[in-house]
């Protein structure tokens, strides 16, 4: 069952790690910025849940734009122009172009 879905972003993850195969873990690290916090890290700890998508060349400087400290009333999605894809198992918007493994 999904679950309520919070607002959407998207920022980059520099630093992602499989921890295990099974289960599945990975290891995400965040770099708390004292000026305007990222909200994916707030969504992963009220959701439970994230999509990742590995990204190819023609989307790196797509990609790198949310990466900016914008506001939480700014969709990252719209400052990048990617395009979000809804997932059918989980309530985290994937990458429209990826494929999606939720």
């Amino acid at each position: 069952m999904k679950r309520k879905r919070l607002d959407s972003d998207s920022t980059i993850i520099t630093f992602l790690l499989q921890v295990a195969y099974h289960p599945p873990i990975v290891s995400v690290s965040f770099r708390l910025s004292p000026r305007i916090p990222k909200n994916t890290r707030d969504n992963i700890i009220a959701t439970k849940e994230f999509v990742v998508n590995l990204i190819s060349e023609p989307f790196v400087e797509a990609a790198n734009e949310t990466s900016v400290e914008a506001p939480a009333d700014v969709s990252e999605w719209d400052i990048s122009g990617l395009t979000q894809e809804p997932s059918v198992s989980i309530v985290v918007e994937g990458t429209l172009g990826y494929d999606l493994a939720d």
